[in-house]
């Protein structure tokens, strides 16, 4: 009977798990009065589960309602969380950007005095040793004050590298200054520039000289002929080469004056020359050598005028004649000049052997390289049979030395050496 009973439990409980789930309840064989007294209780258990089961269903989909409005809420919050981030990065890049202030500030520096003892100091003589053109009314390595310009500031961003490797962006300034003022001579003209980094600092020294060519390039135009207006212009490198586009900031570009030279210049070189005596011949020759500073003067820069032509047996007999060298059509040379053409039946001075030092270390002071001069192994005389004098002797570059032929030999035999 237990067993029975059992049997019935379980077939009712099953039948109410079917009634709950929507399907027909199982009836239980066997007993028919247990099956009717519990159809009654079977109904209310189902109606119960029934009710139970909807509760449920509100319950769960209340909870997902509610999960959803979270999830939608914390989605906002992500969202407005990255904006909060997005902006702070925005903000913290436009601060950087703000933190530059690209300036050009004219006569920051006026001190010239000061920049022309820094030019003249044993620190900056080999540099300005290594100019090759020689500033206008300069007699020597240390320019007149007048002949520096500059002094104006600029500020602009570049980027340094701190000792973790990284690279962040700053601020700097530099102070320009350049020789403003050359003599024409033949050849393109780069101007002496002195840039000083001021970013901390507003004194001017050899300890905060940049050095061409590691911390900026010059670039130069319309520098060679005579000019009023040539020009330099400066471009960074490394650290110095970033410039701001958008604030139409830049490293500066300069002007510089090219000055004409007169005939009659020092650095101009015409030494008086000779010919070779043939009978009946007029000889209207040119002058041997012909130089402004270490350059050859070119042909476009003189005249010649055989002044002498209306005398009787002008460039043709033996004896000394006048040659006028006047400016050429170029127009960087003005004036005039008169130089010797012998004609005679000696020997040539360019024939003889002239022995000396071809290199000649910069002192600032005038070089004359001693020389021994002979012909066919027999030495020559000084004073007797030759003199010499020289040119363009004091700035790095090419020295001259003019040995003049006299007594038994005529004209000129011009030697160069090598200043550095």
């Amino acid at each position: 009977m237990k067993k029975e009973f059992l049997k019935k439990v379980a077939c009712v409980v099953l039948s109410a798990s079917m009634i709950v789930q929507g399907a027909a309840p199982v009836m239980c064989a066997g007993d028919e009065a247990f099956a009717g007294d519990s159809a009654e209780v079977l109904s209310e258990d189902a109606g119960a589960a029934e009710q139970a089961g909807e509760a449920a269903k509100l319950t769960g989909a209340q909870q997902t309602a509610d999960e959803q409005t979270a999830g939608a809420q914390q989605t906002a919050d992500e969202q407005a969380a990255g904006a909060q981030t997005a902006d702070a990065k925005a903000g913290s890049k436009a601060a950087d950007a703000g933190s530059f202030e690209p300036g050009y500030e004219p006569g920051f520096f006026t001190d010239y005095d000061a920049v022309a003892k820094i030019v003249a100091s044993d620190e900056f003589s080999a540099r300005i040793a290594a100019d090759s053109a020689t500033p206008s009314g300069s007699s020597s390595d240390t320019p007149a004050t007048g002949e520096i310009r500059g002094g104006d500031k600029y500020t602009f961003w570049g980027y340094k590298i701190d000792e973790n490797g990284k690279s962040h962006k700053y601020d700097y300034s530099v102070a320009v200054y350049w020789y403003s003022g050359y003599s024409y001579n033949g050849k393109a003209i780069k101007p002496l520039t002195m840039v000083f980094d001021v970013t901390d600092t507003n004194q001017l020294s050899t300890s905060n000289l940049l050095d061409e060519g590691k911390h900026y390039t010059t670039i130069c135009s319309n520098n060679k002929n005579a000019s009023e207006k040539a020009t330099l212009r400066i471009k960074g490198k490394g650290k110095f080469s970033h410039v701001d586009t958008a604030a139409k900031s830049s490293w500066p570009t300069l002007y510089f004056t090219i000055n004409k030279i007169a005939m009659t210049a020092d650095s101009i070189t015409i030494p008086d020359y000779g010919v070779q005596f043939k009978d009946g011949k007029v000889q209207l020759a040119k002058p041997s050598f012909m130089y402004i500073g270490s350059n050859k003067m070119p042909a476009s820069d003189y005249a010649l005028t055989f002044v002498d032509q209306s005398k009787s047996g002008a460039y043709e007999k033996k004896g000394d004649w006048t040659v006028r060298v006047s400016a050429g059509k170029s127009g960087n040379v003005t004036g005039a000049r008169n130089v010797i053409m012998t004609v005679s039946d000696k020997l040539p001075a360019r024939k003889l052997k002239v022995k000396y030092q071809k290199k000649q270390g910069h002192t600032g002071a005038a070089l004359k390289p001693s020389v021994e001069v002979s012909y066919k192994k027999e030495t020559l005389r000084a004073g007797t049979d030759y003199t010499v004098s020289y040119a363009n002797n004091i700035y790095k570059g090419t020295g001259l030395i003019i040995i003049s032929g006299k007594g038994d030999y005529y004209g000129v035999n011009v030697k160069t050496f090598k200043i550095k």
